[in-house]
């Protein structure tokens, strides 16, 4: 059986729809909310054409199957960690009370 369709019909060229707004051209005006409102496909087109993969989690997006791959292993990885609690910032540089006690009290000694 053929591989199920994937996100590709992004990176393919299309003809553009009669209803879609025309292409970007130098009078486009930024400041007409209406303007800035259209859906351009083109424009999406340009910008995500050449990365098809897309998480469904966070919505990045990548060129290859295996960039997204290693995205989604690095999500695993960080839910598990979260889940389990060993999530949190690592506060290994920090010193133990007794040490800070110590170096304050000798620092108001000199």
């Amino acid at each position: 059986a053929p591989p199920p369709p994937t996100t590709l019909a992004a990176a393919e060229p299309r003809t553009p729809s009669i209803h879609e707004p025309p292409a970007l051209t130098a009078d486009f005006d930024p400041s007409d909310e209406g303007e800035l409102r259209r859906r351009r496909e083109r424009v999406v087109d340009a910008l995500y054409g050449d990365q098809p993969h897309q998480c469904a989690t966070t919505g990045v997006r990548f060129k290859t199957r295996a960039e997204l791959d290693k995205h989604l292993d690095a999500q695993v990885v960080r839910r598990r960690a979260k889940r389990e609690g060993t999530s949190g910032s690592s506060r290994g540089w920090f010193v133990d009370s007794g040490s800070w006690i110590r170096g304050a009290a000798a620092e108001a000694a000199e």
